[in-house]
């Protein structure tokens, strides 16, 4: 005979004990509910057609580890098993490029091939019992498509439990992080040329420095060339480069002749002076030959050209090249990478411009004070000789008995009076030249009737000495 007991409820009523919940059993979890498009995707997967096997025949860590990954909106990855078998979410998808959906439920030293001789090891050591790991913005070359794109991410592995105490599998919880490398690398490209180019005295000098500051972030910049224009735009000539062999290089001619010729030949500069946006050259290696290799053994394929505008709009004075990574795609965020560096430079080309004018100004200033000093020091020695000329005679007379001036002594005094007038005025008409007021008179003088003057006007002081 059995008896239920209950107890009493705050309402009066009996509540019946109730049995303790059996635990789910594997068999009966979805571990794809809630798990967006790879939810929807695992769903219709014949799994029995992979190495994983039959759902039902899963492990319950590994359903309920995958139910947690694809609900979560943060990339991540299980690799499961001895082959690291690829389970991932929706966020994680971008990080496979054209890898996906192939990579579903395949090995990883497969699907990451071109990178597993870094990421293998760490991932090894945690599946055989070493601790998580940490990576922050670890560069790797991930193909995508026929490019080995440069990539960077940061990362953790860490050990999926399984039933027995064992370690299952590994999760991977991943953040790509390649905007954030590659943006950095080129603000501090950018921040350098700015502090750099104040100092530029020239826009020889100018181009120098943005040629050796743009050759440190060779990644975005293979090599660089700067071609200057002439004041009847029908030629350009070199004035910097950086990333390309010291000698003589076809992709890189001293001058180059802006006409529909040189098109095939050259850069085509004729058609970019032209063009209202940038110009992209292909096939570099058809056009100039074997370019060098970059830091990871490829040569860059593709150009791009950018005009210098002192105003927008406006028509172009120079014009920058530079060589596409055969590493990155030209998306927009390449794009406005370049036109920030050609406004850069252009700022570094507008800054040494008027640091020469202001050269010049200082110079020219510098020369009129030159000549004032020389002037009042001519002034100076002439003003002295009428005047010694003149108080000669003059002390003469007083020193006399009779206190006259007269004859060729009175004569002298009249003659250099009327000379140190000369000099008065011609201290006022330096004043209107300063003033901008001032005209030359040229007039035909009797060289011999005047150097007979100058020669009589000292000849007191002669008879004196």
């Amino acid at each position: 005979m059995s008896v239920v007991v209950g107890v009493s409820h705050p309402r009066g009523r009996l509540s019946e004990t109730k049995q303790p919940q059996q635990a789910p059993r594997a068999r009966d979890v979805d571990p794809f509910a809630g798990g967006g498009e790879m939810g929807a995707l695992m769903r219709s997967t014949d799994w029995s057609r992979t190495k994983l096997g039959p759902v039902e025949d899963w492990p319950m860590s590994l359903k309920a580890v995958l139910g947690t990954v694809l609900s979560s909106r943060f990339p991540m990855l299980i690799w499961w098993g001895p082959e690291l078998l690829h389970l991932y979410n929706d966020a994680y998808r971008p990080i496979l490029r054209d890898k996906h959906p192939a990579s579903l439920a395949a090995p990883a030293a497969e699907v990451w091939a071109e990178v597993w001789e870094v990421a293998g090891p760490l991932a090894r050591g945690v599946q055989d019992g070493g601790p998580a790991t940490w990576v922050e913005d670890l560069q790797l070359l991930v193909t995508s498509g026929t490019m080995a794109e440069e990539t960077y991410f940061t990362f953790s592995y860490s050990p999926i439990p399984a039933e027995g105490g064992t370690i299952g599998g590994v999760l991977n919880t991943v953040q790509e992080t390649t905007a954030k490398v590659q943006g950095e690398r080129q603000l501090r490209m950018l921040h350098e040329l700015l502090a750099r180019a104040d100092s530029a005295q020239s826009e020889q000098e100018a181009y120098g420095i943005a040629a050796e500051v743009l050759a440190t972030n060779d990644l975005d910049l293979p090599f660089v060339l700067l071609y200057t224009l002439d004041a009847h735009r029908t030629e350009a000539r070199l004035a910097a480069a950086a990333g390309l062999p010291a000698d003589d290089h076809p992709c890189k001619p001293a001058r180059i002749a802006l006409t529909p010729a040189e098109e095939n030949a050259s850069w085509p500069l004729h058609e970019a002076l032209g063009a209202e946006h940038e110009l992209i050259v292909e096939n570099l290696g058809e056009r100039f030959g074997p370019l060098p290799p970059g830091r990871f053994g490829a040569r860059p394929e593709r150009a791009i050209v950018l005009p210098l505008v002192r105003s927008s709009p406006g028509a172009p004075y120079a014009f920058l090249i530079a060589g596409l990574s055969p590493h990155r795609a030209f998306d927009d965020r390449y794009r406005r990478f370049f036109q920030a560096t050609v406004d850069q430079i252009a700022g570094a080309m507008a800054g040494a411009r008027a640091y020469a004018v202001e050269r010049e100004r200082a110079e020219a200033l510098s020369e009129v004070d030159r000549a004032k000093t020389v002037f009042f020091s001519n002034v100076s020695h002439e003003f002295r000789t009428p005047l010694t000329l003149i108080l000669g005679p003059v002390e003469d007379a007083l020193a006399s008995a009779d206190k006259a001036l007269s004859g060729e002594s009175l004569e002298a005094v009249h003659r250099n009076a009327v000379r140190l007038l000369k000099l008065v005025n011609a201290l006022l008409e330096f004043s209107r030249a300063q003033a901008g007021h001032f005209q030359v008179s040229l007039e035909p003088v009797d060289l011999a009737t005047l150097t007979a003057g100058l020669a009589g006007s000292f000849a007191s002081v002669v008879e004196a000495a």
